[in-house]
């Protein structure tokens, strides 16, 4: 763990979950798609939830691509803000388990027994490529997702760098 590094462990993996799902919302907000909500108990428990405060326009990272546009793909890959990854998700929909995505790109597995911690991390405004950071892990495992995700890569190294930590490597 790099020096800057607030809270303990067994607090961290839990605000950067609650962070990244206040994304979500975020996004969903931006973008109008209520109806990833379901069931209706999970709406009742997002109700109350802060969220990051929203743009006054689509931002640009949230504009459908061509792709998204031109096929058919499941609803959620519209929330991921980077607009590449996007496009890789719905060419390669047919390899990738929607729930065990899901579940890895918010982390919500926490550490694995191997110590390997997959996510993505927010750090500002989540529509913004820049505000947010991959784990190893999830290179690791996802690594072809990011192919052409220029901006995710120098975002997650420079989050790493303001931490002292060595950048992440992985083929574009």
């Amino acid at each position: 763990m790099g020096p800057f590094t607030p809270l303990s462990n067994d607090h961290l993996i839990p605000l950067i979950q609650y962070n990244v799902l206040r994304a979500t919302i975020t996004i969903i907000e931006i973008l109008k798609i209520y109806d990833l909500l379901k069931p209706a108990t999970y709406r009742h428990v997002l109700d109350g939830m802060p969220l990051f405060p929203c743009p006054s326009s689509l931002p640009s990272s949230l504009v459908p691509t061509h792709l998204q546009r031109t096929v058919s793909h499941e609803q959620w890959i519209d929330l991921i803000p980077i607009p590449q990854m996007r496009d890789n998700a719905i060419m390669l929909s047919e390899f990738i388990s929607n729930d065990e995505l899901c579940d890895d790109l918010v982390g919500c597995c926490g550490v694995a027994e191997d110590h390997d911690m997959k996510g993505m991390l927010v750090w500002s405004n989540p529509w913004e490529p820049s505000g947010w950071e991959v784990t190893e892990g999830f290179v690791r495992k996802w690594g072809f997702l990011m192919k052409g995700c220029e901006e995710l890569k120098v975002s997650t190294n420079n989050w790493r760098e303001f931490r002292g930590e060595e950048p992440l490597v992985w083929e574009l």
